[in-house]
C-alpha cells in the first residue's frame, strides 16, 4: 500500500511539474509576444497581474474575470484606465485563438507566477 501511494504521489508531482513547464512555454508562445516584460504593445504580465489582483484578489474571481475579458474585451470591463487603453489599445479577443481550457491554464499561470 505504501509503495502504491508513494508511486501515485511521485507521478502526480511529476505531472504537475510537466504541466507547469508546458504552461510556461504556452505563455511564452502565445502571450509574451505582446505581454513581455519590456513590451511597448501591452502591459507586462506583472502589471496585468497586479492590476487584476487589486480588483479580484481571489484566484477564482481573478480567473473568471480574466477569462471573460479575454473572450470579450471591452473598455468598460478593463481594470486599466482610459490612458492605458489609449496607449496600448484594447486586447483582441482570444475567443477563436485558444480553447477556453488553455486560456484558463494561462490565467492560472499568470495568477500563480506574477503580482505577488
Amino acid at each position: 500500500m505504501y509503495i502504491v501511494l508513494k508511486m501515485t504521489l511521485t507521478t502526480l508531482l511529476f505531472s504537475l511539474l510537466v504541466y507547469a513547464e508546458d504552461t510556461a512555454k504556452l505563455f511564452g508562445k502565445n502571450c509574451a509576444m505582446c505581454h513581455d516584460e519590456s513590451s511597448t504593445i501591452a502591459p507586462s504580465p506583472e502589471v496585468v497581474a497586479v492590476a487584476v489582483k487589486a480588483k479580484y484578489p481571489a484566484k477564482e474571481k481573478f480567473t473568471n474575470f480574466s477569462l471573460d475579458f479575454m473572450l470579450d474585451p471591452k473598455e468598460e470591463k478593463s481594470v486599466f484606465g482610459k490612458a492605458a487603453i489609449e496607449n496600448y489599445g484594447l486586447m483582441i479577443s482570444q475567443k477563436d485563438v485558444l480553447p477556453e481550457e488553455t486560456l484558463k491554464a494561462l490565467i492560472e499561470y499568470l495568477y500563480d507566477n506574477y503580482g505577488k
